[in-house]
């Protein structure tokens, strides 16, 4: 999709977050490392039932409200004592041994349904196996904590839930700005400081999205890198397990447990390249502000930033507009049943329908313009970054979506304009808060090309501390 250059988007629910925030002030230091993290190898002997039971106290507020589907308390503490035990005992698994992780659900937990947000799944038996990634935290002695919401199925990039409800946006909960989805509950649970990391997904952009509305960090793998097995599908070829967390040093020590490899030390310096195809088209002027603060910053810490057209970008946006996405195509063929089904939320249904129109032939065409994409990304970019705002917007209102399908379908293609070309392409991507201006944080996502995780994460870590600095400055 692309909007005029030199315009907002035109849907005033999408224009109203600025409006309604005037003069708030957020309540979330969204820009400060996670002390529950920490606090698992300062004090072994009592922080994983503390923790727990401390995030139980924050789950029960107003702010928390619909963030999880379901919570069971009983079996949360019993892992939590385990874990103490083992710490006593100097017999703890790993570093993240009683760190409670928030679990999106629509990833496998064994004894527990997966609703993946739907009516239609409710009601459906327990799980018998964990996913393959959950197997894993749990091998590691994290605690999961509670079923996070999410769009339906995982569907959209706002957040929105008819069946469960939609959790508020965590910088500001009373005003009622959409959460971002479709990972929502575990953005919200990690920005109200519930718990320090979270497990979502990301397709076309869900673990970022509400990464940057929530104002935490949000990163998306290079696909493969976590295992997918017990994860329900939505794009299969773009699917992947995403972590969601507080500090830049979170997600690495997470990235390093669940994959094997060890994180690169932090690098202070890379080439930065700013996309000028698509991705700033239509900014809304707060989201402009920022970035272009944040690019500043990045300048005066001697950062080389290079401004340029993307080849890659241009060409899968130019298919998209003739032949819609990949991800709508794909996700119509994978929850065919699932499109004229009354009980399924009905914006749900109108985007299969779509898919469904779009039929094989447009398909493979998007496949072969993906795949040239790719090889065209690879060689424009090379080993530098791409830096640009994760969401051309700030987060809209609940309600004024809610009211309107049209506006809701505008509002969703816009925050997932982004990050869908770095799904399609397949780029591993970071979105770090960023604050300088108003009373919500953007997000500015960095992005390497396949399979340079390690670079990326390293690069991460130095460029949030510039940013933190910045901020602490004042």
């Amino acid at each position: 999709m692309t909007v005029a250059s030199n315009s907002r988007f035109a849907n005033p629910a999408c224009q109203a977050s600025a409006a309604t925030l005037k003069g708030r002030r957020s309540t979330m230091d969204f820009a400060s490392s996670s002390d529950l993290m920490i606090s698992a190898a300062r004090e072994p002997r009592s922080a994983p039932v503390d923790r727990v039971e401390a995030a139980f106290a924050t789950a029960g507020t107003r702010a928390a409200r619909h963030v999880f589907i379901g919570l069971d308390k009983d079996r949360i503490r019993a892992d939590a004592v385990r874990s103490q035990r083992r710490w006593q005992s100097a017999a703890h698994l790993s570093a993240l041994d009683g760190v409670p992780v928030a679990i999106k659900d629509n990833i496998a937990e064994a004894g527990v349904v997966m609703t993946a947000g739907s009516a239609v799944l409710r009601d459906g038996p327990p799980q018998v196996a964990d996913a393959a990634i959950v197997a894993r935290l749990k091998r590691l002695g994290a605690v999961p904590f509670g079923r996070a919401n999410l769009s339906e199925v995982a569907f959209s990039g706002l957040g929105l839930n008819p069946h469960f409800g939609t959790p508020c946006n965590a910088v500001d909960p009373e005003a009622n700005l959409v959460p971002g989805g479709s990972s929502s509950g575990c953005a919200v649970a990690v920005a109200l400081g519930l718990v320090p990391l979270a497990l979502g997904t990301d397709t076309s952009g869900s673990g970022r999205v509400p990464a940057a509305f929530n104002g935490i960090v949000g990163y998306r793998p290079s696909r493969g890198r976590y295992p997918e097995k017990g994860v329900f599908p939505l794009a299969p070829g773009l699917d992947t397990p995403a972590v969601l967390g507080r500090a830049v040093a979170d997600c690495v020590t997470l990235d390093e447990l669940l994959s094997g490899e060890k994180a690169l030390p932090v690098e202070p310096r890379a080439e930065l390249v700013v996309p000028e195809t698509v991705v700033l088209d239509g900014l809304d002027p707060a989201v402009s502000r920022q970035f272009d603060d944040a690019l500043a910053c990045l300048a005066n810490a001697g950062f080389a930033i290079r401004r340029r057209g993307l080849t890659s970008f241009e060409w899968l946006s130019e298919a998209m507009a003739r032949h819609g996405t990949p991800v709508t195509a794909e996700a119509a063929e994978t929850l065919r049943a699932y499109a004229d089904n009354p009980r399924i939320d009905r914006r749900v249904r109108h985007r299969l329908q779509q898919g469904l129109a779009q039929g094989p032939d447009a398909r493979a065409v998007l496949d072969t313009a993906r795949q040239a994409a790719q090889m065209a990304l690879a060689e424009e970019l090379g080993n530098a970054c791409m830096v640009f705002p994760t969401v051309p917007i700030q987060p809209p209102r609940i309600a004024d979506l809610e009211a309107d399908d049209a506006a809701f379908a505008r509002c969703n293609a816009l925050v997932l304009r982004n990050t869908m070309l770095g799904s399609l392409l397949d780029t591993p991507a970071i979105s770090l808060p960023f604050m300088s201006h108003g009373r919500h944080p953007i997000g500015v996502q960095l992005s390497m090309r396949q399979g340079r995780d390690r670079p990326l994460l390293a690069l991460a870590r130095a460029i949030e501390r510039h940013f933190q600095n910045m901020r602490q400055a004042g």
